[in-house]
C-alpha cells in the first residue's frame, strides 16, 4: 500500500479491517481474498469503472497533501474530486444490472461447498434465523439436505469427499487450529473422533484422581510423622 501511495501509516488498519468486514479478505497469518473480492476488481474493470485503479486513490490522497501544504485550495479540489466520482457513479448506474448479476454470482461461488450427496445439486453455506450457519441444498425445496457446520473458524472447500460416507470435506481454520472433516455428523470418522476424545477425556480424568491419591497419601504419610 505504501509504494502504491494509498492509505497513510494511521489509516492503512483500518483500510484492512474493512477489507476484513466486508468479507474481500479472510485468514490470519496467510491473508487470502475471496472469490468476491476478485469479482469486483473484474466486474469493475470490465465495464470500465475506475473506481478500481489505485492512480485514482493515490492522486486524491496526493491533492489532500497539497491543501494540507497549502499548495491547493480545498474548495478546487472537492470541486474536481465531485467530478471524478459523479462520471464513475454514472457508469456505475449505467451497468448496474450486469455488475450485480456478476457479484451476485460470486457471492454463490463462495458459499459452495460441495455437491449434494441426495441429488443433483451443490451444498452451499447458509446462515439460519438464529444465526447458525449450516450447509443447505441449492435445489431446496425439491432437496432439503442440510448438514450442520462448526460455528468457529473459516470453512474452506476441499473439493474432495469423504470415502466412508460420500459427503464433501472441509478445512476448518482458526487462529489457533485447522483440521480437515466430512461434513457429515453420522459418517463413521465421527465415531472415530468421539472415541478418541472420550479416551483423552477418561485420560485426564484418570490422571486426576491418581494426583488426588498421592496428595492424600501424602498427607497421611506427614500425620504419622508429626
Amino acid at each position: 500500500m505504501e509504494d502504491l501511495g494509498i492509505g497513510t501509516k494511521s489509516t492503512r488498519h483500518t483500510i484492512i479491517q474493512k477489507l476484513y468486514n466486508r468479507k474481500y479478505i479472510a485468514g490470519n497469518k496467510a491473508v487470502e481474498p475471496n472469490k468476491i473480492a476478485f469479482a469486483v476488481v473484474d466486474s469493475l474493470e470490465k465495464h470500465k469503472v475506475d473506481a478500481v485503479k489505485h492512480e485514482m486513490t493515490a492522486l486524491l490522497e496526493k491533492e489532500m497533501d497539497k491543501i494540507a501544504a497549502g499548495k491547493r485550495k480545498k474548495s478546487e479540489v472537492v470541486g474536481e474530486s465531485r467530478k471524478m466520482l459523479m462520471t464513475i457513479l454514472e457508469r456505475m448506474i449505467e451497468n448496474k444490472d450486469a455488475i450485480g448479476s456478476e457479484l451476485r454470482l460470486a457471492l454463490r461461488g463462495d458459499s459452495l461447498v460441495g455437491k449434494c450427496d441426495k441429488c443433483d445439486g451443490q451444498l452451499r453455506t447458509l446462515i439460519s434465523k438464529n444465526r447458525k450457519r449450516f450447509l443447505g441444498c441449492t435445489n431446496y425445496p425439491k432437496c432439503t439436505n442440510t448438514y450442520p457446520l462448526p460455528q468457529k473458524g473459516k470453512i474452506q472447500p476441499l473439493g474432495t469427499v469423504c470415502d466412508k460416507c460420500g459427503t464433501p470435506k472441509i478445512k476448518v481454520i482458526g487462529q489457533r487450529y485447522r483440521f480437515e472433516m466430512c461434513v457429515n455428523p453420522g459418517c463413521v470418522t465421527k465415531a472415530e473422533w468421539k472415541s478418541k476424545a472420550a479416551a483423552k477425556a477418561a485420560s485426564q480424568q484418570d490422571g486426576k484422581v491418581a494426583a488426588g491419591s498421592a496428595a492424600v497419601k501424602g498427607a497421611k504419610e506427614e500425620e504419622k510423622i508429626l
